[in-house]
């Protein structure tokens, strides 16, 4: 018997996890958990975090990060997202997260995002994490498109785009609220055959 696809245009249940957690080398993804609040407060107050990320709060608090943990269940109930934080299964220190939103369910599409650490940058972190989840929502959710939505001067996460396969589409102008101001952002698209890692 072969693996069962979940075609999310087909039904509307709660978006579930990876099972297994997928893992490469010194990269694994988990599910975020309740200790998890003083690492995500942290690096809710990293000025390029808050620079580029839309809708994050600030100040970013404890109490916030400890909600936001919280209403992940929920979250995937209502297919609104899928936040899955990025570690090394070695350590067990955490590196930074990935997470899928924006799903449009007709088109069995969604938003690709990710975010690094600021002791983790550089290191090849979200050009490996990404494609962990992207392959996963490609074979397991059948999504046929992801998005990827990033400021043109966000050098950091337009080299990760390009570096896992996806494709500059254009740009949309004043396309995203970020820390109260309107901001354009390059449009990327990745299918499952352009995916690489």
């Amino acid at each position: 018997m072969g693996s069962t696809v979940l075609r999310v245009s087909d039904v509307q249940a709660p978006l579930p996890l990876p099972d297994p957690m997928p893992r490469v080398g010194r990269i694994a993804l988990r599910p975020w958990e309740s200790s998890d609040a003083g690492f995500l407060a942290g690096a809710g107050s990293d000025d390029h975090l808050r620079r580029f990320i839309s809708g994050w709060p600030s100040p970013y608090s404890f109490s916030i990060a400890e909600d936001w943990i919280a209403g992940q269940d929920e979250a995937r109930r209502w297919r609104e997202r899928l936040d899955l934080a990025v570690m090394d299964p070695v350590s067990g220190r955490l590196l930074g997260a990935v997470g899928l939103t924006g799903f449009e369910d007709a088109h069995r599409r969604a938003e690709l995002g990710y975010w690094t650490a600021p002791d983790a940058r550089r290191r090849g972190v979200a050009t490996r994490a990404a494609p962990l989840l992207a392959r996963w929502a490609f074979d397991v959710l059948g999504l046929e498109r992801l998005q990827l939505l990033i400021e043109p001067v966000n050098m950091g996460s337009v080299r990760v785009a390009e570096a896992i396969g996806a494709v500059q589409e254009g740009l949309l102008r004043d396309h995203s609220l970020i820390a109260g101001q309107r901001r354009d952002v390059l449009i990327y698209g990745l299918l499952p055959d352009e995916l690489v890692g």
